[in-house]
């Protein structure tokens, strides 16, 4: 049987290499191409308890695994950051302002927490 995290892993890796930028898209004379922040995340593990959960008697290797737990899990995610646009004029990157703000709100709530303790203590 195959290595089957390197195949997934190495599947992966070249998905990601090919998401981050999208297909350049002509509208008129310019030239756009799509940018985006990708991510993703996977994990895994199992509980092979030495014991038997109902009697505490210490069980063999191979009926560990009957007793114990196993899980895993992934995901991923896109966030679009803005455009490459190509035209007559060369090239700019127009951002994305909308995961900017998304980013920048728990910051400025915090700070504002923040500023307003310590501005309370300061008048005491």
């Amino acid at each position: 049987m195959a290595n089957l995290p390197a195949d997934v892993f190495g599947n992966l890796k070249s998905i990601l290499g090919s998401t981050a930028h999208g297909e350049p898209v002509r509208v008129g004379d310019r030239t756009v191409i799509p940018v985006a922040f990708v991510t993703c995340g996977a994990g895994g593990g199992e509980d092979a308890r030495g014991k038997d959960a109902t009697a505490g008697a210490e069980v063999s290797a191979g009926e560990a695994s009957a007793g114990g737990a196993s899980g895993g899990g992934g995901g991923g995610m896109a966030i679009p950051l803005g455009a490459y646009i190509a035209g007559p004029n060369g090239v700019k990157f127009d951002p994305n302002p909308v995961p900017l703000v998304l980013a920048a709100a728990p910051v400025v709530c915090v700070v504002g927490w923040a500023v307003t303790h310590i501005v309370k203590a300061w008048r005491r």
